[in-house]
């Protein structure tokens, strides 16, 4: 929980932001619902139903004959039938313009949490003790520095802003989903948690990884570091070959 607050409190400075972002998010994703659902009169077009928005369909076919039905109902099919695409382009345009706006402010989000962090990561170092310094690998405190503040991204963007994403886009599918098939979108439901079942021991074992690859790639930055910082001393002892094998185990581990 301490983890969680101290990351919300990184990003009240960005507050504002965040929330424009969820709300481009929401108009994204309900275009991204209009446009697969007008499929359905295109799709009718092509295979020259007698209708382009059949009479007694579902809630949402009866949603799109509400929204495009003045554009298609009238003239002559190929006329629907430009209407139809014009109308699917224009909200395709739409979408793709809101996804990237929404993509854009959170890599904003993202770079300015990750800077703060850094900032306060580095002036929290300057106040350890000495015997921190000579306890601790110089190539592990740069690797939490530099790399580990990096994971704040994945945090930010998995934790926070695509859970609010994902739950948008679940209404949305799951509201036409449900106006199409009540039945069909139970099953879906249904398999949801199996899937979930399959997937939660590979995300478990992922994440342990991860935390084994921040360490290893510590312990590659300290090799290089210690190689750079006492290369005349190493060239003096002829040492050249061992620091080669050091670094090349370290190297394969952490591939």
């Amino acid at each position: 929980m301490r983890g969680g607050a101290r990351l919300v409190s990184l990003l009240r400075p960005y507050a504002w932001l965040f929330i424009a972002t969820m709300l481009v998010t929401v108009v994204a994703s309900v275009l991204d619902g209009f446009s697969l659902s007008m499929l359905v009169p295109f799709l009718r077009t092509i295979f020259k139903e007698s209708t382009l928005l059949p009479v007694g369909g579902s809630r949402a076919q009866a949603i799109i004959a509400w929204i495009t039905g003045p554009l298609i109902s009238t003239g002559s099919p190929q006329d629907a039938l430009r209407s139809v695409v014009v109308v699917l382009l224009v909200a395709l345009v739409l979408k793709n313009a809101a996804e990237y706006l929404a993509a854009y402010w959170n890599v904003v989000i993202q770079e300015n949490v990750v800077r703060d962090l850094r900032l306060r990561l580095f002036s929290h170092l300057q106040t350890l003790p000495l015997g921190y310094f000579q306890q601790t690998k110089g190539g592990q405190t740069i690797a939490r520095l530099i790399n580990d503040t990096d994971q704040v991204k994945t945090a930010v963007t998995a934790a926070l802003a695509s859970f609010f994403q994902n739950i948008v886009m679940i209404i949305v599918y799951l509201g036409i989903m449900l106006s199409i098939s009540v039945r069909l979108s139970l099953v879906a439901l249904v398999l949801a948690p199996v899937l979930l079942v399959i997937i939660r021991p590979l995300i478990n074992r992922l994440r342990r990884r991860s935390r084994e690859m921040v360490a290893e790639r510590g312990d590659l930055t300290s090799v290089a570091g210690e190689m750079v910082g006492s290369i005349k001393l190493i060239r003096a002892y002829v040492a050249e070959p061992y620091e080669e094998r050091r670094f090349l185990e370290m190297a394969n581990r952490y591939r």
